[in-house]
């Protein structure tokens, strides 16, 4: 999916009632080098979902922890 069709469905989302998270996950082939292994967030797009979940009440905060 293009960067431009992925605004248009959060749009459409919107338009619906949908509450949307503005952060976007890139669809990049490193990521799916991931799979069934922890990812690290900090300093990612990841990074920027789980600062977000947080700011909507979504996720407590961990302390001390890795992100």
């Amino acid at each position: 999916m293009r960067a431009k069709a992925t605004g248009q469905y959060r749009d459409y989302l919107r338009e619906d009632g949908w509450n949307v998270f503005t952060t976007t996950i890139p669809n990049r082939q490193i990521y799916a080098q991931f799979m069934l292994e922890p990812v690290t967030a900090r300093e990612s797009a990841y990074d920027e979902l789980v600062t977000e979940m947080i700011n909507r009440g979504l996720l407590l905060p961990q302390t001390g922890g890795q992100r």
